[in-house]
């Protein structure tokens, strides 16, 4: 999917969840082509806004911990992001090995945001 396809279906889905809170129900489109223009630009701004917030990268913090695999960042070391999790055993960010063992990240990372969604069919 493209980055303008994300945005439209992000868009359409703030339409529709925002009519569905003011009015029960999902609209038709208003018959004046300037306003709906006009309210569909401000849906993309919207959209643009929700999923930039998405993929942003936030600290690293307590609450990091209880959300299983996540991507991890290391800010100010140009080391790749990669996915990890907490181990409460170790007390410690690591990831899995190919032989599914745990693995401690040499250095703990600094920031992390969640994972993309899988691909679909």
């Amino acid at each position: 999917m493209s980055d303008s396809e994300l945005e439209e279906r992000v868009a359409a889905a703030i339409s529709d969840q925002r009519q569905r809170d003011r009015y029960g129900s999902v609209m038709t489109p208003w018959l004046d082509s300037a306003m709906a223009d006009s309210f569909r630009r401000e849906q993309i701004v919207l959209a643009r806004a929700a999923i930039s917030e998405v993929h942003r990268w936030r600290p690293l913090d307590d609450h990091a911990m209880a959300l299983g695999p996540i991507m991890l960042g290391w800010a100010g070391t140009g080391f790749e992001p990669d996915k990890g999790f907490w181990d409460s055993t170790t007390q410690s960010w690591g990831y899995l090995t190919n032989e599914m063992a745990f693995e401690p990240f040499h250095r703990p990372p600094t920031h992390w945001q969640p994972l993309p969604a899988p691909p679909q069919l």
